[in-house]
C-alpha cells in the first residue's frame, strides 16, 4: 500500500504507526460474517450456517467447525462444500453474496462451537439435547408478546 510520503512524513511516529495499522487491517479483510442459529442445534438436527460477504468477493468454498473455547478443529469441510445461495442478501443500502455451510454430517458431541470460513468466525453456539426445551423458549415468548403492540 502506498501512502503519500509528503503528508505521511509530517505525521508523528505514533500516528504513522496507527495509519499503517488501520490501512493494513482494512486491506486484509473484506466485509462479511458467518451466522449460525442463536438458539443452537439438537444433535440430530440439520446444522447449517450462512457465510455473507459483499457482492463479488472471492471466497474459498470450504469451512471449519471449531471447539469453543479452545479453537481446535472439530470438523473440516470439503474444498467445495460452501454452496452459493441464490439471491444473496440485502440491507442498509448494501447487497452481498451468501453461501450455505452445511455441517449436518459432522459427528459433533454436545458442547459449544464456532464456524470459521474465509477469515470470519461465527458467534458461539451450542449443540445439546435440550436445545428446544420449552423452559429455554419462555424468555423468547416474553419478548414476542412484548413486541406485539
Amino acid at each position: 500500500m502506498r501512502v503519500c510520503t509528503c503528508v505521511f512524513s509530517r505525521l508523528s511516529p505514533v500516528l504513522r504507526l496507527l495509519v499503517l495499522m488501520v490501512a493494513a487491517t482494512a486491506a486484509a479483510h473484506a466485509a462479511g460474517a458467518v451466522y449460525t442459529s442463536q438458539l443452537g442445534y439438537a444433535p440430530n438436527d440439520s446444522k447449517i450456517a450462512v457465510l455473507a460477504v459483499t457482492t463479488g468477493t472471492a471466497v474459498q468454498r470450504s469451512f471449519r467447525v471449531l471447539t469453543h473455547p479452545g479453537g481446535s478443529v472439530a470438523f473440516s469441510s470439503g474444498a467445495m462444500d460452501a454452496l452459493p445461495y441464490p439471491g444473496g442478501w440485502f440491507g442498509n443500502d448494501a447487497t452481498g453474496d451468501t453461501y450455505l455451510l452445511d455441517f449436518s454430517a459432522a459427528a459433533l458431541a454436545a458442547g459449544s462451537y464456532r464456524v470459521e470460513s474465509n477469515g470470519f468466525i461465527s458467534a458461539p453456539f451450542t449443540i445439546a439435547a435440550n436445545t428446544y426445551d420449552p423452559a429455554r423458549l419462555r424468555l423468547m415468548e416474553f419478548f414476542r408478546v412484548e413486541a406485539s403492540g
